[in-house]
C-alpha cells in the first residue's frame, strides 16, 4: 500500500510518519487512488465502505451522466419511435434522481 486516505479531512497521504497521521486512514493502492481521484473529477464523493474507499457520485453527476447519453442519434431515433423505449426510460432514470434531490 502506497497512499493513506483520511475521510475526515478528504486528503491522501505518502511517506508521512505515521504518528502525523489522521486516526482514521485507510490504505489505498496507487490503482484505488487515481480511481477515486477520476471519481472526484466526475462529481464524486469518496465513501468509505467496509474499511474500502469508494467513489459515490452525487445526484447532480449521476444526472449529468444520463444526460449526455441524449445524443442527436439517439434523440432521432427516439423521435421515429424506434428506440426501444431508450428515452422514456432515460427520463424516469432522471424523474427518479430529481425527485431525490428535494
Amino acid at each position: 500500500m502506497n497512499w493513506k486516505y483520511s475521510p475526515s479531512n478528504k486528503q491522501f497521504y505518502k511517506f508521512v510518519d505515521a504518528s502525523l497521521l489522521p486516526s482514521d486512514v485507510v490504505d489505498v493502492t496507487d490503482a484505488q487512488r487515481l480511481t477515486l481521484l477520476k471519481g472526484i473529477a466526475q462529481g464524486g464523493v469518496i465513501q468509505i465502505v467496509n474499511g474500502t474507499p469508494t467513489v459515490e457520485l452525487s445526484i447532480k453527476a449521476q444526472i449529468d451522466a444520463l444526460e449526455i447519453t441524449a445524443t442527436p442519434r439517439r434523440m432521432r431515433e427516439a423521435t421515429l419511435g424506434i428506440d426501444n423505449g431508450w428515452l422514456q426510460n432515460l427520463n424516469a432514470q432522471i424523474v427518479n434522481l430529481r425527485s431525490k434531490l428535494t
